[in-house]
């Protein structure tokens, strides 16, 4: 039996499957994986400067699967591979060259989680999508297409840039403070005011305390970021 265990240990030294070993004894791989492990103890324990590969895999946040496939296409290999137990020990710089192989966020270059595809979290995903994050060569296809789109249809261009122009006007306004440099109402001199829209041409619409109310813009002026702090 000794010696059944010894040739068993040797075989799979020098690189013999477990199924092979079994079939060569008529026994199964799982009593070859016992009998390596009680015949070679020694081969069982880990330097405490390497990690095996299931504690990288764990450590970088990806599956084994990932882990054995970076390895097939980059070309990474571990620092140890024993020949008994079949186990790949891996150290720091190993490591390295693994976490520099993952694919990295499109945006902020964070390692991808391998439940992921090319974002590392769902934030990501969502800011990808605005135009400023596009690729390059995608914004100059999207630029030719609405050039074309426009000389097709110049009437509804027109239309899409006035309302474009209309909300981008109201969302820099929205919030912009006046002062009441001339009494033409009933809100008194220095009072401040801020902007609730547009009435009429000539005209701006204010929230006061009271509510609002409509106010000709010859009465007002805007209060800069930089006076307001100085105040």
């Amino acid at each position: 039996m000794m010696r059944r265990n010894s040739t068993i240990v040797q075989l799979r030294a020098e690189g013999h499957t477990l199924a092979y070993i079994g079939n060569v004894f008529g026994i199964t791989r799982e009593r070859v994986r016992q009998i390596i492990k009680e015949n070679s103890p020694h081969l069982q324990s880990v330097p405490s400067t390497l990690l095996t590969a299931p504690e990288v895999a764990r450590q970088l946040g990806i599956t084994l699967p990932t882990l054995y496939s970076l390895m097939r296409r980059r070309g990474i290999k571990p620092r140890l591979r024993e020949h008994v137990s079949g186990r790949m020990l891996w150290d720091a710089e190993a490591i390295r060259r693994l976490e520099l192989a993952l694919p990295k966020c499109r945006i902020c270059g964070a390692p991808v989680p391998s439940y992921r595809f090319r974002y590392c979290s769902e934030e990501c995903r969502l800011e990808a999508r605005k135009y400023r994050n596009w690729p390059k060569e995608v914004q100059e296809r999207h630029i030719a297409r609405v050039k074309r789109w426009a000389m097709e249809h110049p009437d509804k261009h027109r239309e899409i840039s006035r309302r474009a122009c209309k909300t981008w006007y109201r969302r820099r306004m929205s919030g912009r403070q006046y002062l009441v440099v001339k009494r033409n109402n009933s809100i008194p001199i220095g009072a401040v005011v801020i902007y609730a829209g547009s009435a009429r041409p000539g005209w701006i619409t204010v929230a006061k305390s009271d509510g609002l109310c409509s106010i000709p813009q010859a009465c007002l002026r805007i209060i800069k970021p930089q006076c307001q702090n100085r105040n």
